[in-house]
């Protein structure tokens, strides 16, 4: 009874943990794909294992395909579905900005790459839609990227993080890396945050002011994002 409920669909999704944790997710239905594809062409699982088949990720592509949002982005776990004045709602003491799911750059990077891999693998299943559904990621990563050339990232700290979904967004959606402006910005905003000693450090506090503060150490995970992206 999910429409009495008003509940968005679920079938095909992957959630964030198990099973029963019941709310499938963009961005884990994406990873989930991006994964089942990988193991359909590994030698780890033989044939009789290899139950997540095309027709089962038809399903997941049928929930990312309906959760992307008008602006053209990925949300969460469902497509915007209300209007923005519902935060003044907002009971929460220590997050903002959750009462209704909102467009974001890691979650939509991740979507396009999963379509793009599905499409690519199967190529007759809702390719108009995908390419559609890709075209408008694209212009949505184009749309919020920053004048520095960097992404500000909303699951992880920070721009080092969401750079790397970005740039990864648009070399999936078709973007030409020889010759992408924002490619090229992102890049030169990325070496301009290496460190003396090599490595990239990103302060937490990025998160809380929304601009790039520097960690006086690099950071290991920082680096690794930075690295990823510049490859």
């Amino acid at each position: 009874n999910r429409e009495k409920y008003d509940r968005f669909i679920c079938k095909g999704g992957w959630p964030f943990s198990t099973f029963e944790h019941g709310w499938p997710i963009a961005d884990c239905t994406a990873e989930g794909i991006k994964s089942s594809i990988k193991f359909l062409h590994s030698e780890v699982l033989n044939d009789s294992e290899k139950t997540i088949d095309k027709e089962r990720l038809k399903d997941s592509v049928d929930f990312l395909l309906a959760c992307q949002n008008k602006d053209g982005g990925w949300a969460t776990y469902e497509p915007t579905r209300g209007p923005r004045w519902l935060e003044k709602l907002n009971a929460a003491e220590v997050f903002g900005d959750i009462m209704i799911d909102y467009s974001y750059a890691e979650c939509s990077s991740t979507c396009m790459q999963a379509l793009v891999k599905f499409r690519d693998e199967f190529n007759d299943y809702k390719t108009i839609e995908i390419d559609t559904a890709v075209k408008n990621g694209n212009k949505f990563l184009k749309s919020i990227q920053r004048e520095d050339g960097s992404w500000l990232g909303s699951w992880a700290i920070c721009f080092t993080y969401a750079t790397w979904f970005g740039v990864d967004g648009l070399i999936a959606s078709g973007e030409d890396t020889a010759t992408s402006s924002q490619i090229k910005k992102a890049c030169e905003f990325l070496l301009s945050k290496q460190k003396t000693d090599g490595g990239w450090g990103e302060h937490y506090q990025s998160s809380v002011l929304k601009k790039y503060i520097d960690h006086p150490q690099s950071q290991i995970i920082n680096t690794a994002w930075a690295l990823l992206t510049l490859m």
